[in-house]
């Protein structure tokens, strides 16, 4: 009997701390992860990897928010193109983020969508720049901590290339920590 109650106790104060985080409007976070090129530009690049920093704003009783991102995501050339070089992607989005509403669990799945500004750039000596501005869609799921949220999401991100260039399109798959 005592093993329940404490049991039902414990239940309940987690579900608080869910409950409290999940209403936090203002929160920061970090992520890491692999990165796939799709299409004509993954036929150039290897798989990547990316970092990313965070920083989103969510009304409490509202279950839209906003989310500002800036990532970095870095493709090996494949050794018939550019053997031990590399293509990089700087990107800053603004994104608009609509929670999937879930009573009473501790897991929140969400949609992601948004424009931003991207730089690609080489490690070939003598390349140059080149910024664009692009869109990325995608989805998640926010697992609420105590003191701290994690998150899973996978998003794709469209850069059209002007005439005659490649597109480059990816999609990330983000592991990440909101504070």
């Amino acid at each position: 009997m005592k093993r329940s109650i404490l049991g039902v106790a414990t239940l309940a104060l987690a579900l608080a701390a869910n409950s409290a985080e999940a209403q936090k409007p203002i929160s920061f976070g970090i992520g890491l992860g692999a990165t796939m090129a799709q299409g004509d530009f993954g036929e150039g690049v290897d798989m990547g990897y990316h970092a990313l920093g965070t920083l989103a704003w969510a009304a409490p009783a509202l279950p839209v928010g906003v989310r500002f991102d800036a990532s970095y995501n870095r493709f090996g050339f494949k050794d018939d193109v550019a053997e031990g070089e590399s293509f990089n992607i700087l990107g800053i989005t603004a994104n608009a983020t609509w929670g999937i509403p879930m009573a009473a669990s501790p897991v929140s799945p969400y949609l992601i969508g948004g424009l931003g500004w991207y730089q690609g750039s080489t490690s070939i000596e003598g390349s140059e720049s080149d910024s664009k501005i692009g869109f990325n869609v995608g989805g998640g799921v926010k697992f609420n901590l105590s003191g701290f949220g994690t998150f899973i999401e996978a998003r794709y991100h469209m850069i059209g290339g002007d005439e005659g260039e490649i597109d480059s399109n990816f999609i990330p798959i983000t592991f990440g920590i909101m504070f």
